[in-house]
């Protein structure tokens, strides 16, 4: 295959759809050759705006949504599977926390392209290591309910000792809502019963990612749990109104 995986991987720091539109034909040449490669290939970047969208598209789609033929839509699923493949292995066999570029560029891998919120937890042992990756629940195009119940249940039939919440913002903007935010210090809280972690939670989509540990939030919300009494009412900053997850009981 002649397509750099690193350079898909990482399409999002590239200079727009130019480069995006070299990558898709890059994958339709080896279906049909020109000069319908080409009108296919814009095709396909007029239809889903990007190369993360197709990758992340289903065959179905790619066939009537981007005009193309099955043969096309069957690359992009092995580019697709080839990508997410690679990028998997880079954080099989390490502490996630230890390699924290890896596991964002995972995460972004997984989800940045989904256009419906999806709500996904990675479920690590007691040095850090990844158990389990499960999607929990799969919402609209700006919504997804969590279930705390179900996410610390699964923990506990994973003996995991640490979890990474995940979710995608099909949007665009990666700052957490007041739902994002409400919902991860209570999974803290609830979680700090059972002595399982919540190590980060990570928001993805096509423009970048939001790391609550980098952003330091995960660290104030365990003082504030360790020490309720000196619970601040200082605002977050750049948070949205807009609740994009719903915490249900």
């Amino acid at each position: 295959m002649n397509i750099p995986v690193a350079d898909i991987t990482l399409s999002e720091k590239s200079s727009g759809n130019c480069n995006d539109y070299k990558l898709i034909k890059s994958i339709v040449r080896k279906a049909v050759p020109e000069p319908e490669c080409a009108r296919i290939s814009r095709n396909l970047l007029k239809q889903f705006g990007d190369v993360a969208s197709i990758l992340h598209a289903s065959s179905s789609e790619i066939m009537t949504k981007g005009e193309a033929p099955r043969k096309i839509a069957e690359e992009f699923s092995l580019t697709s599977e080839l990508i997410k493949a690679v990028t998997r292995n880079k954080v099989l066999d390490q502490p996630l926390l230890d390699n924290y570029h890896s596991v964002l560029d995972y995460c972004r891998v997984m989800l940045a392209g989904e256009r419906r919120e999806q709500f996904h937890a990675l479920f690590l042992d007691k040095s850090y290591y990844l158990i389990a990756h499960e999607c929990l629940q799969v919402g609209t195009v700006d919504h997804v309910s969590v279930y705390p119940r179900e996410i610390l249940a699964n923990a506990l039939n994973h003996s995991a000792c640490a979890i990474i919440l995940l979710h995608n913002h099909p949007s665009g903007n990666i700052e957490p809502s007041a739902g994002d935010l409400k919902m991860t210090r209570m999974l803290m809280t609830a979680g700090s019963y059972f002595g399982i972690a919540i190590s980060d939670h990570i928001i993805v989509s096509r423009t970048g990612s939001f790391s609550f540990r980098e952003r330091g939030l995960i660290d104030r919300y365990q003082r504030q749990i360790c020490n309720p009494k000196h619970v601040t009412n200082e605002p977050l900053e750049n948070t949205n109104s807009k609740r994009s997850v719903t915490c249900s009981t």
